[in-house]
């Protein structure tokens, strides 16, 4: 039972209907006009106007056949009311309904071959009309399924307040299966799919798969589809299997939406839509069905996952390009030590890396002592943690007094330097935060202070692993789980997968021995 109107139509149902079906019994169609004025419905019947228990009118015949049918036309307004009956065309509508060619628009099909025996009746209040028809194929007419339907409409048209003009109409199915070589054929094309996304990093998310219906044969079809959503080589397949669909006519297409829930977003996903042909409504006849598949690949990115790597990326080589540029400003001030020890007479060298500096210094102090003297004033200490300490002195100042190092160290000693004006060796320094008085010949002579370690002459050389090598540790092993996750997943499916096969296996051997 269908109700088909023209675009505009308005209907509607008055509780007056529900009362008259009581009475009338199950109808194929009921229809009302505007206001309630007029109720009525259309239903397959016998010859007598007797109920009929079909809800579609089904002929099979051979090419030229003729056969004869008729349907009941039921009047349940309190007012007498005349109605048109003629035959239309078939047709899927975009989202797979099935709907009649309007009465403007001719049919070229079943729809001409049909003769009303009475194009218009009229029916008294609450009163019932049978009114037959003859169906004849033409003698060319294709073996296969021709699909329309008998239309019971409102003779005179009313035109609403809007201006729209009204054209109410119920109908029933009509079927003519003619006789020949028959040829189901339903393919899955143009399969499309998307991915919602999710806020969750990393995280699943619903995916839309959208496919058109194509029925390439001669016979109408009814198919269970199948959605399948999986990642690169098969990895986290998620599938989802739909309701019987909507009866596909002979050369008619619709799009089929499916949602597919919990897909993970594995960047580059496919999505793989399976139909099996379960029907062939219309007349016994022995029909193969056959199944259909198609295939349509489709970007799934996890946007907030790659933000979360990319913050941390960024993160890391803030900190590296940071202590690079620290690096950097140590190997400066090192550069300016040595070429200021030089000048004051202390041998120069190349500054050894970071990571091996304490062992470096430490050797080249003990080879270069006995050659350069204690006099040469440069001293290195090793800290016991790591770094190590250079200590260069200052030129003498100006009135025979030492002026304090370049850079020394907290209770360093110096022994055998002299002053400009005495020959003399100068005495013991005294400890940092107080003035040294040195005696020689011609006096005492003021000894420098020590001066606590600059921080540009400490050298600490690099530990441990880097951060970006713990960085690829950390991604090896959230990659290392995600796998195994997936694959745990996997075999759990197929388990599942068996165990129901088992299961209806069982149960078809235990129906097979009952």
């Amino acid at each position: 039972m269908f109700v088909a109107s023209r675009p505009g139509t308005r209907v509607v149902v008055p509780l007056l209907v529900a009362l008259a079906a009581l009475v009338l019994g199950p109808l194929a169609g009921t229809a009302t006009a505007e206001e309630g004025t007029a109720a009525w419905s259309v239903t397959p019947t016998t010859a007598d106007g007797a109920a009929d228990t079909r809800t579609r009118i089904d002929i099979q015949l051979d090419p030229g056949g003729t056969t004869h049918d008729q349907v009941l036309v039921a009047n349940a307004s309190t007012a007498e009311q005349t109605f048109t009956v003629y035959a239309a065309d078939a047709f899927n509508t975009a989202d797979g309904g099935y709907d009649l060619l309007a009465a403007a628009t001719p049919s070229t099909d079943v729809g001409t071959w049909v003769t009303v025996a009475a194009p218009t009746v009229t029916v008294p209040a609450l009163g019932t009309a049978v009114v037959g028809f003859d169906v004849t194929a033409p003698a060319g007419a294709t073996p296969g399924d021709h699909a329309g339907g008998i239309v019971v409409s409102l003779a005179s048209v009313a035109t609403g307040n809007d201006g729209v003009v009204i054209d109410s109409r119920v109908a029933v199915r009509l079927a003519v299966r003619i006789s020949g070589e028959l040829t189901p054929a339903l393919e899955v094309r143009n399969v499309s799919a998307s991915s919602a996304g999710s806020l969750v990093p990393f995280g699943a998310s619903a995916s839309t798969v959208t496919y058109d219906l194509v029925n390439t044969g001669n016979v109408k079809i009814v198919g269970t589809p199948r959605v399948r959503v999986t990642g690169p080589f098969g990895v986290g397949t998620t599938e989802v299997e739909s309701a019987n669909s909507a009866e596909v006519l002979p050369g008619q297409s619709f799009a089929v939406k499916t949602e597919v829930p919990g897909v993970a977003p594995l960047v580059v996903m496919t999505a793989t839509v399976d139909v099996d042909m379960v029907a062939a409504p219309g007349p016994e006849t022995e029909i193969p069905l056959t199944s259909s598949t198609a295939r349509g690949v489709f970007p799934s990115v996890p946007w907030t996952g790659l933000l979360v790597v990319l913050l941390v990326l960024g993160a890391v080589a803030l900190v590296v390009w940071r202590r690079r540029k620290r690096r950097e400003e140590a190997e400066r001030l090192w550069a300016q030590m040595v070429a200021e020890s030089g000048r004051r007479g202390a041998p120069v060298g190349t500054p050894p890396q970071p990571s091996t500096l304490a062992v470096s210094l430490i050797a080249a102090l003990v080879l270069a002592g006995p050659l350069v003297g204690l006099g040469s004033g440069l001293h290195a200490e090793d800290n016991h943690d790591g770094s190590v300490t250079l200590q260069v002195p200052q030129a003498p100042g100006p009135k025979g007094s030492t002026t304090g190092s370049l850079s020394g160290a907290s209770g360093a000693h110096h022994r055998g330097g002299t002053s400009a004006g005495s020959t003399q060796p100068v005495d013991q320094l005294e400890d940092a935060g107080g003035a040294g008085v040195a005696e020689s010949a011609g006096g005492p002579t003021s000894a420098p202070t020590a001066q606590a370690s600059a921080p540009d002459t400490v050298w600490n050389p690099a530990r441990g692993w880097s951060p970006v090598q713990w960085l690829l540790v950390i991604m090896a092993g959230v990659g290392a789980a995600v796998a195994g996750g997936l694959a745990l997943r996997a075999r759990s499916a197929r388990v599942r997968t068996a165990s129901a096969a088992a299961t209806v296996n069982a149960g078809a051997v235990a129906g097979g021995v009952a």
